[in-house]
């Protein structure tokens, strides 16, 4: 099944997320930047916000969408932004820029599109019907794509916690454009890897005039290896699933979501964060306190009586 039949199969109208899916649908993304769908996906339905508002960034055509079947990451559906067209983040990973080609691929295509490069993620308003070998005279100079996605809500106090993967074609021979992931909210980056540095694709592949060091929470997903998730999406590597909490500020909160090309020109290396789904852990307010409180104390109270008898 390719990535186009798999986005069909998506393509399910207004009743998506109403509807139970089945496991046979494998993993699949349909493209959207309508901002209720997006809600939908990213909220479902938390309780403890309201006054909900969500928008995108300027440069916003094609790079978001909602998925399914997301287990190989650790999340099971959610919000998807990247730096190209999040469609063709669904399908085999046909080209890692360390393995050789597969002939086939470089014939009859795969995913929908001849081989001919080192990346088959590169769908940075490129023609892909021009995809040529790279040479010294044939580079490809894309415009820096940044996703951005605004959440802005009412909540009591509490905790925000989210489930987050990133992942880059440019792992792991493309780490000099370095892509990044912040996730902002109310003006604090709360995106780390474990070891508490920036998600970003040095953090997690050194160069190799750094030592070529791997960080622990990096998954590679080359073309010839033994991640099963090779035959489900492109992307030549991506994070451990990631979480974050952070605390809510009682009235209006902003969470930010920016997933960027790095500060070279991107050629062409597409990158991707899947968001699960927005849990909410509420803090009891004055009132709530003074009733567990009040029930605590009748709770002693009837203990104490037990006792004295």
């Amino acid at each position: 099944m390719n990535y186009r039949t798999v986005t069909a199969a998506c393509a399910i109208a207004a009743g998506f997320w109403a509807m139970v899916v089945p496991p046979a649908m494998g993993f699949c993304i349909r493209q959207t930047q309508d901002e209720q769908d997006l809600m939908a996906g990213l909220l479902g339905q938390p309780a403890g916000l309201s006054n909900i508002e969500l928008s995108l960034g300027e440069v916003s055509t094609n790079l978001s969408g909602i998925y399914r079947g997301g287990d190989f990451l650790g999340l099971s559906s959610g919000v998807v932004l990247s730096t190209g067209q999040v469609d063709r983040l669904v399908g085999r990973n046909c080209a890692d820029g360390r393995s050789p080609l597969i002939p086939e691929d470089q014939r009859a295509g795969c995913n929908g599109v001849v081989q001919g490069n080192r990346t088959d993620l590169n769908t940075d308003l490129v023609d892909l019907e021009a995809n040529q070998p790279l040479t010294p005279g044939n580079r490809y100079r894309f415009p820096k794509d940044i996703a951005v996605l605004d959440l802005d809500f009412t909540a009591e106090a509490g905790f925000l916690n989210l489930g987050y993967v990133f992942g880059s074609e440019e792992f792991v021979e493309s780490t000099l454009n370095n892509d990044y992931l912040n996730i902002w909210l109310n003006g604090v980056n709360l995106a780390q890897l474990n070891d508490g540095q920036s998600v970003n694709v040095n953090n997690l592949v050194k160069p190799l005039d750094e030592g070529f060091q791997l960080n622990p929470d990096y998954i590679d997903n080359a073309i010839i290896g033994s991640n099963p998730a090779n035959q489900i999406t492109p992307l030549d590597g991506y994070t451990q699933l990631l979480h974050l909490r952070g605390p809510l500020l009682p009235g209006r909160n902003n969470l930010r979501i920016e997933l960027g090309d790095g500060p070279q020109d991107d050629d062409g290396y597409d990158s991707a964060v899947f968001l699960g789904q927005i849990q909410v852990e509420q803090v009891p307010g004055p009132s709530m306190l003074w009733g567990l409180l009040s029930l605590g104390g009748w709770k002693l109270r009837d203990w104490l009586r037990q006792k004295m008898r």
